[in-house]
């Protein structure tokens, strides 16, 4: 199940790489790249590795028979991140242009995409950890249907219907959208 999902995440993440290479100019698709790569660094800075301890800890608990203490466990671990994961969100969208100046082209458009990715920074932060949390469960489930396919398939979706606009923007919001949603569904 696990390695089917990969591969459907392989496949679809180069549809994604394509359709917006064959979309854009060679600028804007080396803007949106970078743009996306600094959000998802940040986004992993800010998660603190919770998504790892998550795991360790939800099979702990259930496996000492405390399970009952799952919910209190996700507010404290969720806490932090999702703390650290807004003040990055603020810091991102306040700091875009300055980042765009380091780390992109420098460029107003450059400024917009980290804007958009920090708008959406929390909602990434906070889906891998829930996502840590079902793996500690003993399933795989959740994270090959949500983040191996899920994800990937509404991410190129929405980027087909996005680059028809013919906006970079657009695109960049169309690949952070599905996190909202399935931040919910995890």
């Amino acid at each position: 199940q696990n390695v089917a999902a990969a591969a459907v995440a392989a496949g679809l993440g180069i549809a994604l790489s394509v359709v917006v290479a064959r979309s854009f100019s060679e600028g804007y698709t080396g803007l949106y790249f970078a743009a996306t790569s600094v959000g998802l660094l940040v986004a992993t800075i800010t998660r603190l590795g919770t998504s790892i301890g998550l795991v360790y800890w939800v099979a702990r608990l259930r496996e000492i028979g405390r399970a009952n203490e799952l919910q209190a466990l996700l507010r404290i671990a969720l806490r932090p991140i999702l703390a650290l994961s807004l003040l990055g969100a603020v810091a991102l969208f306040a700091g875009a242009p300055i980042a765009s100046d380091v780390l992109l082209d420098g460029s107003e458009t450059g400024t917009q995409l980290l804007r958009v990715l920090a708008l959406a920074l929390p909602a990434i932060v906070v889906f891998d950890a829930l996502l840590g949390a079902t793996r500690g469960l003993g399933t795989m489930a959740p994270t090959a249907g949500l983040d191996r396919v899920a994800r990937p398939a509404a991410q190129l979706l929405l980027t087909v219907g996005a680059a028809a606009m013919g906006s970079i923007v657009a695109v960049t919001a169309a690949w952070a959208l599905p996190y909202f949603a399935l931040v919910v569904i995890a």
